[in-house]
């Protein structure tokens, strides 16, 4: 779901 990815890239960013 894009919307899944989308929140994964977030919190990704967030993480880095």
């Amino acid at each position: 779901f894009a919307l899944s990815h989308m929140l994964l890239q977030h919190v990704l960013f967030l993480c880095v």
